[in-house]
């Protein structure tokens, strides 16, 4: 009976030891990821004021921190960030580099929203040398994404972007195409920019 009443304590206090471990690892994780998202906010912010070599730096330091703690979420965001960046300071070669490494850490995270949202960087990246056939995979692939997750909003910024590169290409019966379905998904909520575009871009199609 002795032994017995000692292995019952002696089982519940372990539990309970257990139990607050994994209470503290839990918040150290969240603690983590809100600090990485605190960097990412930072870099965001830099970016958008043209500050491009900072926002590089410090993306440079936000992947260095992902990697360590092996977020492939935020190493992913990191790559993505980065990328942009090397766009702007007209790097193009590692600016490929880092989306297609955002790309695969977006698989890695298992966040079909950021494989979805990857795919249309890469398709934008795509567009913008004119490698117009890669650029209509990537789209798709996007659109095909954001569908099979519900994600409506994110189809319609797919079709437009898509409608951006048709034009580009001139290929007005694609464009055509994906003005109607990015009118119909009409997911462009504050951005009303979005669906005055998408007028003009009609207009541009009966006058082509």
């Amino acid at each position: 009976i002795v032994f017995l009443v000692f292995f019952i304590i002696f089982s519940s206090l372990s539990a309970q030891e257990s139990g607050s471990d994994t209470e503290f690892i839990g918040a150290k994780k969240i603690e983590e990821q809100k600090n990485l998202q605190k960097l990412l906010d930072s870099s965001n912010y830099l970016y958008e004021n043209g500050e491009y070599t900072k926002s590089l730096k410090l993306n440079m330091e936000i992947l260095n921190i992902a990697h360590k703690l092996d977020k492939p979420y935020f190493i992913h965001q990191g790559y993505r960030y980065l990328a942009y960046d090397y766009l702007y300071l007209n790097d193009t070669i590692l600016a490929m580099d880092s989306f297609k490494k955002s790309e695969k850490y977006a698989k890695l995270s298992r966040n079909d929203t950021a494989t979805a949202v990857t795919y249309m960087d890469l398709a934008n990246v795509f567009s913008t040398y004119e490698e117009y056939d890669k650029a209509y995979r990537y789209f798709e692939k996007s659109i095909n994404l954001f569908k099979e997750i519900e994600d409506s909003v994110g189809m319609a910024k797919a079709h437009y972007n898509t409608v951006l590169t048709a034009l580009d290409k001139k290929d007005f019966n694609k464009a055509y195409l994906h003005i109607l379905k990015a009118r119909r998904l009409n997911k462009f909520g504050n951005h009303s920019s979005y669906s005055i575009n998408l007028d003009i871009f009609l207009g541009e199609y009966y006058l082509h």
